[in-house]
């Protein structure tokens, strides 16, 4: 949901998981299959860099929209 509110350039808090599901159901579903990293920390990071080689790049930013704060910090974690 958050992409969705980026894209539109829509400011509120991060709607709790209910609340997305309802509107992503509501709105016929959003693919976002390009746009995001999914798995374990190693799937994850093995992704990750694969995206930065292809990209040619020297950093990379990570965002995650977690509605539960500790889920968050972990997830950022993980990535050290």
């Amino acid at each position: 949901m958050q992409w969705i509110n980026i894209r539109r350039d829509t400011r509120e808090p991060l709607p709790s998981p209910e609340e997305s599901a309802r509107r992503l159901e509501a709105m016929g579903g959003v693919d976002f299959s390009g746009t995001k990293v999914v798995g374990t920390a190693a799937q994850v990071r093995e992704q990750l860099e694969a995206r930065v080689a292809d990209c040619e790049v020297q950093e990379l930013m990570v965002l995650t929209t977690a509605f539960d704060t500790q889920t968050r910090i972990d997830t950022l974690a993980a990535l050290v």
